[in-house]
Protein backbone atom coordinates (compact mmCIF):
# COMPACT_ATOMS: atom_id res chain seq x y z
CA UNK A 1 0.00 0.00 0.00
CA UNK A 2 1.31 3.40 -1.20
CA UNK A 3 0.64 6.65 1.34
CA UNK A 4 0.77 10.04 0.72
CA UNK A 5 3.99 11.22 -0.27
CA UNK A 6 3.04 14.53 2.12
CA UNK A 7 2.25 11.49 4.60
CA UNK A 8 -1.37 13.12 5.10
CA UNK A 9 -2.46 9.50 6.40
CA UNK A 10 -5.83 10.18 4.67
CA UNK A 11 -5.19 8.46 1.54
CA UNK A 12 -3.40 5.19 -0.03
CA UNK A 13 -2.93 4.00 -2.88
CA UNK A 14 -2.53 0.60 -5.31
CA UNK A 15 1.08 1.71 -6.86
CA UNK A 16 3.16 4.78 -7.47
CA UNK A 17 1.60 5.52 -10.56
CA UNK A 18 -2.11 5.66 -8.62
CA UNK A 19 -0.81 7.83 -6.54
CA UNK A 20 1.33 9.94 -9.05
CA UNK A 21 -2.12 10.36 -10.95
CA UNK A 22 -3.84 11.60 -8.07
CA UNK A 23 -1.04 13.98 -6.60
CA UNK A 24 -1.29 15.47 -10.06
CA UNK A 25 -4.98 15.96 -10.50
CA UNK A 26 -6.77 16.49 -7.24
CA UNK A 27 -4.67 15.34 -4.23
CA UNK A 28 -2.02 18.58 -4.43
CA UNK A 29 -4.79 20.68 -3.36
CA UNK A 30 -6.73 18.73 -1.26
CA UNK A 31 -3.96 17.54 0.43
CA UNK A 32 -3.39 20.36 3.00
CA UNK A 33 -6.68 20.69 3.81
CA UNK A 34 -7.53 17.56 4.42
CA UNK A 35 -6.76 17.53 8.21
CA UNK A 36 -8.87 20.44 8.29
CA UNK A 37 -12.18 17.65 7.20
CA UNK A 38 -11.42 15.06 8.99
CA UNK A 39 -10.95 17.50 12.40
CA UNK A 40 -15.20 17.51 12.02
CA UNK A 41 -14.91 14.42 14.15
CA UNK A 42 -13.34 16.54 17.08
CA UNK A 43 -17.21 18.29 17.04
CA UNK A 44 -18.82 15.08 16.98
CA UNK A 45 -19.87 14.54 13.71
CA UNK A 46 -19.63 11.40 12.24
CA UNK A 47 -18.33 9.84 9.54
CA UNK A 48 -21.19 10.40 6.94
CA UNK A 49 -20.48 14.50 7.86
CA UNK A 50 -16.90 13.79 6.59
CA UNK A 51 -17.59 11.34 3.26
CA UNK A 52 -20.12 14.21 1.79
CA UNK A 53 -17.38 16.61 2.82
CA UNK A 54 -14.79 15.01 1.03
CA UNK A 55 -17.02 15.21 -1.82
CA UNK A 56 -17.87 18.70 -2.22
CA UNK A 57 -14.56 19.50 -1.66
CA UNK A 58 -13.70 17.06 -4.69
CA UNK A 59 -16.62 18.52 -6.84
CA UNK A 60 -15.02 22.06 -6.13
CA UNK A 61 -11.47 20.60 -7.09
CA UNK A 62 -12.89 19.38 -10.31
CA UNK A 63 -14.31 22.96 -10.79
CA UNK A 64 -10.75 24.34 -10.37
CA UNK A 65 -9.95 22.31 -12.72
CA UNK A 66 -12.79 23.55 -15.38
CA UNK A 67 -11.82 26.80 -14.50
CA UNK A 68 -7.99 26.48 -15.36
CA UNK A 69 -9.21 24.80 -18.66
CA UNK A 70 -7.50 21.86 -17.81
CA UNK A 71 -9.31 18.14 -18.93
CA UNK A 72 -12.61 17.08 -16.90
CA UNK A 73 -15.36 14.52 -16.96
CA UNK A 74 -17.72 17.01 -15.80
CA UNK A 75 -18.96 20.52 -15.54
CA UNK A 76 -20.44 22.23 -12.55
CA UNK A 77 -23.03 23.23 -14.74
CA UNK A 78 -24.31 19.85 -14.98
CA UNK A 79 -24.64 19.73 -11.19
CA UNK A 80 -25.92 23.25 -10.70
CA UNK A 81 -29.10 22.26 -12.53
CA UNK A 82 -29.94 20.00 -9.41
CA UNK A 83 -32.85 20.75 -6.77
CA UNK A 84 -31.06 21.50 -3.30
CA UNK A 85 -34.12 21.71 -1.47
CA UNK A 86 -31.99 24.31 0.28
CA UNK A 87 -35.26 25.73 2.90
CA UNK A 88 -36.54 21.83 3.74
CA UNK A 89 -34.00 20.69 5.83
CA UNK A 90 -34.35 20.52 9.88
CA UNK A 91 -32.39 23.66 11.98
CA UNK A 92 -30.08 20.76 12.88
CA UNK A 93 -28.97 19.66 9.71
CA UNK A 94 -28.80 23.67 8.55
CA UNK A 95 -26.27 24.47 11.43
CA UNK A 96 -24.19 21.36 10.56
CA UNK A 97 -24.16 22.33 6.97
CA UNK A 98 -23.32 25.99 7.50
CA UNK A 99 -20.26 24.58 9.57
CA UNK A 100 -18.81 22.25 6.59
CA UNK A 101 -19.83 25.40 3.84
CA UNK A 102 -17.38 27.61 6.05
CA UNK A 103 -14.76 25.08 6.10
CA UNK A 104 -15.30 24.19 2.13
CA UNK A 105 -15.11 28.08 1.29
CA UNK A 106 -11.53 28.56 3.25
CA UNK A 107 -10.62 26.15 1.18
CA UNK A 108 -11.51 27.66 -1.87
CA UNK A 109 -9.94 30.89 -1.07
CA UNK A 110 -6.78 29.55 0.53
CA UNK A 111 -5.83 26.15 -1.58
CA UNK A 112 -7.92 26.89 -5.04
CA UNK A 113 -7.35 30.43 -5.86
CA UNK A 114 -4.55 30.29 -8.07
CA UNK A 115 -1.52 32.04 -6.67
CA UNK A 116 -1.06 34.28 -9.70
CA UNK A 117 -3.95 36.12 -8.20
CA UNK A 118 -2.72 38.81 -6.22
CA UNK A 119 -4.51 41.79 -6.59
CA UNK A 120 -8.17 42.53 -5.18
CA UNK A 121 -9.77 42.82 -8.65
CA UNK A 122 -8.41 39.35 -9.89
CA UNK A 123 -9.34 37.88 -6.34
CA UNK A 124 -12.96 39.50 -6.45
CA UNK A 125 -13.38 38.28 -9.99
CA UNK A 126 -12.37 34.83 -9.67
CA UNK A 127 -14.77 34.70 -6.02
CA UNK A 128 -17.62 36.12 -7.77
CA UNK A 129 -17.20 33.72 -11.16
CA UNK A 130 -16.14 30.07 -9.14
CA UNK A 131 -19.67 29.00 -8.63
CA UNK A 132 -22.81 30.14 -10.96
CA UNK A 133 -25.23 32.41 -9.53
CA UNK A 134 -28.38 31.33 -8.34
CA UNK A 135 -31.41 32.91 -7.00
CA UNK A 136 -31.45 30.48 -4.32
CA UNK A 137 -28.64 32.76 -2.82
CA UNK A 138 -30.56 35.68 -1.94
CA UNK A 139 -32.66 33.55 0.50
CA UNK A 140 -30.35 31.59 2.59
CA UNK A 141 -29.02 33.40 5.83
CA UNK A 142 -25.48 32.35 7.13
CA UNK A 143 -24.91 32.69 10.88
CA UNK A 144 -22.52 34.58 12.21
CA UNK A 145 -20.56 35.41 8.93
CA UNK A 146 -18.86 38.77 9.95
CA UNK A 147 -17.16 36.80 12.87
CA UNK A 148 -16.14 34.09 10.15
CA UNK A 149 -14.99 36.50 7.41
CA UNK A 150 -12.67 38.32 10.11
CA UNK A 151 -11.03 35.26 9.99
CA UNK A 152 -10.95 34.69 7.02
CA UNK A 153 -8.95 38.21 6.56
CA UNK A 154 -5.50 36.58 8.23
CA UNK A 155 -5.85 33.71 6.45
CA UNK A 156 -6.20 35.17 2.85
CA UNK A 157 -5.15 38.54 3.67
CA UNK A 158 -7.95 39.94 2.16
CA UNK A 159 -8.65 43.87 2.29
CA UNK A 160 -12.04 44.17 4.77
CA UNK A 161 -13.48 46.00 2.01
CA UNK A 162 -17.12 45.76 1.11
CA UNK A 163 -16.91 44.74 -2.48
CA UNK A 164 -14.48 41.57 -0.90
CA UNK A 165 -17.33 41.17 1.80
CA UNK A 166 -19.77 40.80 -1.09
CA UNK A 167 -18.36 38.31 -2.84
CA UNK A 168 -17.43 36.35 0.11
CA UNK A 169 -20.48 36.13 1.15
CA UNK A 170 -21.94 35.17 -2.03
CA UNK A 171 -19.53 32.35 -2.33
CA UNK A 172 -19.97 30.78 1.28
CA UNK A 173 -23.88 31.01 0.26
CA UNK A 174 -23.47 28.95 -2.87
CA UNK A 175 -21.48 26.51 -1.40
CA UNK A 176 -24.15 26.23 1.29
CA UNK A 177 -26.23 25.26 -1.71
CA UNK A 178 -24.13 22.84 -3.10
CA UNK A 179 -24.16 20.97 -0.15
CA UNK A 180 -28.12 20.84 0.06
CA UNK A 181 -27.52 19.51 -3.44
CA UNK A 182 -25.29 16.76 -2.48
CA UNK A 183 -27.46 15.59 0.32
CA UNK A 184 -30.36 15.04 -2.17
CA UNK A 185 -28.60 13.95 -5.21
CA UNK A 186 -25.60 11.73 -4.37
CA UNK A 187 -26.04 8.25 -4.72
CA UNK A 188 -23.56 5.21 -2.91
CA UNK A 189 -21.88 2.56 -3.79
CA UNK A 190 -22.22 -0.84 -2.37
CA UNK A 191 -20.45 -3.82 -1.38
CA UNK A 192 -20.61 -7.54 0.82
CA UNK A 193 -17.33 -7.52 0.83
CA UNK A 194 -17.06 -5.83 4.55
CA UNK A 195 -19.30 -8.52 6.22
CA UNK A 196 -20.25 -10.99 3.59
CA UNK A 197 -23.65 -11.53 1.84
CA UNK A 198 -25.53 -12.60 5.16
CA UNK A 199 -25.34 -8.75 6.21
CA UNK A 200 -27.10 -6.20 4.89
CA UNK A 201 -24.35 -4.38 2.11
CA UNK A 202 -22.05 -1.74 3.45
CA UNK A 203 -21.81 1.48 1.77
CA UNK A 204 -18.17 2.15 0.30
CA UNK A 205 -17.83 5.00 -1.75
CA UNK A 206 -20.15 8.40 -2.99
CA UNK A 207 -20.41 10.01 -5.94
CA UNK A 208 -22.81 13.09 -7.81
CA UNK A 209 -24.10 11.25 -11.09
CA UNK A 210 -26.06 14.60 -12.51
CA UNK A 211 -28.42 12.21 -15.10
CA UNK A 212 -29.13 10.00 -12.40
CA UNK A 213 -30.79 12.64 -10.39
CA UNK A 214 -33.59 13.52 -12.71
CA UNK A 215 -34.80 9.82 -12.53
CA UNK A 216 -37.80 9.67 -10.63
CA UNK A 217 -38.66 7.38 -7.37
CA UNK A 218 -40.97 4.65 -7.52
CA UNK A 219 -41.25 1.95 -4.35
CA UNK A 220 -42.44 -0.65 -7.51
CA UNK A 221 -39.05 0.20 -9.28
CA UNK A 222 -38.68 -0.48 -13.14
CA UNK A 223 -34.93 0.10 -12.90
CA UNK A 224 -32.42 -0.97 -10.46
CA UNK A 225 -28.93 0.06 -10.93
CA UNK A 226 -25.22 -2.09 -9.76
CA UNK A 227 -20.83 0.48 -10.13
CA UNK A 228 -18.82 -0.95 -12.41
CA UNK A 229 -15.84 -2.66 -10.80
CA UNK A 230 -13.41 -2.88 -13.45
CA UNK A 231 -13.11 -1.39 -16.69
CA UNK A 232 -14.69 -2.17 -20.12
CA UNK A 233 -14.58 -1.41 -23.41
CA UNK A 234 -17.59 1.40 -22.63
CA UNK A 235 -17.57 1.56 -18.41
CA UNK A 236 -14.93 2.11 -16.26
CA UNK A 237 -14.84 1.91 -12.56
CA UNK A 238 -17.01 4.19 -10.72
CA UNK A 239 -19.82 4.40 -13.70
CA UNK A 240 -23.40 3.06 -12.57
CA UNK A 241 -25.06 0.70 -15.15
CA UNK A 242 -29.16 0.98 -14.50
CA UNK A 243 -31.00 -2.19 -16.02
CA UNK A 244 -34.56 -2.55 -16.38
CA UNK A 245 -35.78 -5.09 -14.00
CA UNK A 246 -38.76 -6.09 -16.01
CA UNK A 247 -40.42 -5.64 -19.50
CA UNK A 248 -40.58 -1.71 -20.48
CA UNK A 249 -43.77 -0.42 -22.11
CA UNK A 250 -43.70 2.36 -24.59
CA UNK A 251 -43.98 5.68 -22.85
CA UNK A 252 -43.64 4.01 -19.51
CA UNK A 253 -41.37 6.38 -17.40
CA UNK A 254 -38.26 5.03 -16.07
CA UNK A 255 -38.22 4.82 -12.00
CA UNK A 256 -35.76 3.29 -9.39
CA UNK A 257 -36.30 3.70 -6.02
CA UNK A 258 -34.10 5.92 -3.62
CA UNK A 259 -34.51 3.40 -0.80
CA UNK A 260 -33.07 0.14 -0.27
CA UNK A 261 -35.60 -2.46 -1.80
CA UNK A 262 -37.22 -4.13 0.89
CA UNK A 263 -38.57 -8.02 0.53
CA UNK A 264 -39.03 -9.63 4.00
CA UNK A 265 -43.19 -9.35 4.09
CA UNK A 266 -43.42 -10.38 0.15
CA UNK A 267 -41.15 -13.58 1.64
CA UNK A 268 -43.38 -14.54 4.57
CA UNK A 269 -45.82 -17.07 3.96
CA UNK A 270 -48.32 -15.37 5.97
CA UNK A 271 -48.35 -11.66 6.76
CA UNK A 272 -51.26 -9.32 8.15
CA UNK A 273 -52.48 -5.86 6.87
CA UNK A 274 -51.42 -4.44 10.19
CA UNK A 275 -47.83 -5.23 8.70
CA UNK A 276 -47.91 -4.18 5.42
CA UNK A 277 -50.03 -0.76 6.24
CA UNK A 278 -46.87 -0.06 9.16
CA UNK A 279 -44.23 -0.99 6.45
CA UNK A 280 -45.42 1.37 4.44
CA UNK A 281 -46.15 4.01 6.50
CA UNK A 282 -42.49 4.09 8.09
CA UNK A 283 -41.35 4.00 4.40
CA UNK A 284 -43.23 6.60 3.14
CA UNK A 285 -42.34 8.93 6.40
CA UNK A 286 -38.33 8.22 5.76
CA UNK A 287 -38.77 9.59 1.90
CA UNK A 288 -40.80 12.74 3.20
CA UNK A 289 -37.36 13.28 5.94
CA UNK A 290 -34.96 12.59 3.70
CA UNK A 291 -36.05 13.69 -0.23
CA UNK A 292 -38.88 15.70 0.76
CA UNK A 293 -41.71 14.41 -1.28
CA UNK A 294 -44.83 12.61 -0.40
CA UNK A 295 -44.62 8.87 -2.91
CA UNK A 296 -48.06 8.67 -4.59
CA UNK A 297 -46.87 5.60 -6.72
CA UNK A 298 -48.89 2.46 -7.20
CA UNK A 299 -47.12 0.00 -4.90
CA UNK A 300 -47.99 2.65 -1.57
CA UNK A 301 -51.34 2.99 -2.65
CA UNK A 302 -51.88 -0.84 -2.30
CA UNK A 303 -50.33 -1.34 0.74
CA UNK A 304 -51.62 1.94 2.59
CA UNK A 305 -54.98 -0.37 2.45
CA UNK A 306 -53.04 -3.46 3.65
CA UNK A 307 -52.86 -5.50 0.47
CA UNK A 308 -49.52 -6.13 -1.15
CA UNK A 309 -48.47 -5.08 -4.03
CA UNK A 310 -48.78 -7.19 -6.93
CA UNK A 311 -45.45 -5.51 -9.43
CA UNK A 312 -43.05 -5.55 -6.62
CA UNK A 313 -43.90 -9.29 -5.48
CA UNK A 314 -43.28 -10.39 -9.41
CA UNK A 315 -40.19 -7.74 -8.36
CA UNK A 316 -39.26 -10.23 -5.59
CA UNK A 317 -39.46 -13.36 -7.18
CA UNK A 318 -37.53 -12.30 -10.17
CA UNK A 319 -34.77 -10.67 -8.82
CA UNK A 320 -34.00 -11.37 -5.26
CA UNK A 321 -31.22 -14.05 -4.39
CA UNK A 322 -32.92 -17.63 -3.98
CA UNK A 323 -30.31 -18.24 -1.33
CA UNK A 324 -32.69 -17.72 2.34
CA UNK A 325 -29.70 -16.06 3.86
CA UNK A 326 -28.09 -13.85 1.51
CA UNK A 327 -28.78 -10.23 1.02
CA UNK A 328 -28.55 -9.53 -2.45
CA UNK A 329 -30.19 -9.30 -5.71
CA UNK A 330 -29.60 -10.61 -8.81
CA UNK A 331 -27.95 -8.13 -11.36
CA UNK A 332 -27.17 -8.29 -15.01
CA UNK A 333 -23.17 -9.46 -15.19
CA UNK A 334 -21.22 -8.56 -18.16
CA UNK A 335 -21.26 -11.91 -19.85
CA UNK A 336 -25.19 -11.65 -20.00
CA UNK A 337 -26.25 -13.59 -17.37
CA UNK A 338 -27.60 -12.97 -14.12
CA UNK A 339 -25.78 -13.07 -11.08
CA UNK A 340 -26.22 -12.09 -7.12
CA UNK A 341 -24.54 -8.61 -6.21
CA UNK A 342 -23.78 -10.67 -2.62
CA UNK A 343 -22.59 -14.30 -2.84
CA UNK A 344 -22.23 -14.43 -6.80
CA UNK A 345 -24.40 -17.46 -7.43
CA UNK A 346 -26.62 -17.75 -10.85
CA UNK A 347 -30.43 -18.52 -10.58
Amino acid sequence: MIGCRQDCRHVFYCSDECEQQHWDKFHQYECPFLDKIFALHDFNFNDDVINYARLVMRMLTHRLLEVLHKPHDMSIKDIWISRSHFDKFSMEKKKEFEVVAKILTEYILTGLIPSKIKCSHESIDFIQSFLPDTTDAEKVEINDFHFWFTEMTHLCLFSNDAAIIEVTKCLLIKVYILICMEEINALFHITFALEGYTHAPQTYAMGMYPSAAFVNHSCSPNLARFPVQEDRDNVRVGDVVFFATRSLKKGEELCYSYLEREYELYRKEQVNANEIIEAQTKRKQRLKEEFFFDCDCTRCFNESKGNLDTSYAALVKELKCTKSECKGWLIPSFEKYMRCEACGTSP
